[in-house]
């Protein structure tokens, strides 16, 4: 009985069809369109949907993956400069080479601000 009814109503709806566009061919192309711009709409909200559900499992992965600062870190990472501290002052080569380093980095930062206050003193004279 259902495979008799979809026959049935599928050879009525090709009847229809082909009245309707030998009576009036615009209508059936305006129809045609009309199906088209639905099938495009559905399509492009589909994909909208499906694009949206990934990038938020992606983000909500993101946020799970993120480590978090907590006090305990801050701990851990106060004891470890402790411990890098004592390492560096325990060898005398080290300790000479960490203070080269730091003093290489403060001339370095100091140059970098000198030469920014100079640039910008030098484009006010013009």
């Amino acid at each position: 009985m259902r495979m008799s009814g979809f026959i049935i109503g599928g050879l009525l709806g090709m009847a229809a069809a082909m009245y309707a566009s030998r009576k009036r061919p615009g209508m059936a192309a305006w129809a045609v369109d009309a199906t088209g711009d639905m099938m495009s709409a559905a399509k492009r909200k589909l994909i909208g949907r499906a694009m949206e559900h990934k990038l938020s499992s992606w983000t909500k992965e993101a946020a799970d993956v993120t480590p978090k600062r907590s006090a305990a870190s801050a701990d851990n990472s106060a004891a470890a400069w402790q411990q890098i501290g004592a390492l560096i002052e325990s060898d005398p080569a080290v300790k000479r080479e960490t203070e080269a380093i730091m003093k290489a980095a403060a001339s370095g930062s100091e140059n970098s601000s000198n030469s920014l206050i100079n640039a910008g003193s030098s484009s006010t004279t013009h």
